[in-house]
């Protein structure tokens, strides 16, 4: 039935909430390098200014708060091609 979704019997109930991020801001020959990781994501870009950087804190904050909140994906990878696309 269109509308009717998963996520809900599909999300793992965990009594350990996720860490906070941990974050660390580098100087190196390219730029300003934000690192942020909790035990779930790793992200790194570069910034222009370490002001540029630290302003992105918060949003990158609010990005591992996004994906910590979301269901996990189950997918399931065919093992080969579809039977309706068979090579000839």
């Amino acid at each position: 039935m269109a509308g009717t979704g998963l996520a809900p019997q599909l999300r793992m109930n965990s009594c350990i909430a996720p860490a906070s991020p941990n974050y660390t801001i580098a100087k190196t020959d390219k730029g300003w390098r934000l690192r942020i990781e909790n035990e779930n994501f790793s992200v790194m870009q570069v910034f222009r200014s370490e002001d540029n950087a630290r302003d992105a804190v918060d949003r990158m904050m609010e990005f591992f708060h996004t994906m910590d909140a979301q269901p996990p994906a189950f997918a399931k990878a065919p093992a080969g091609r579809p039977d309706g696309h068979r090579a000839a």
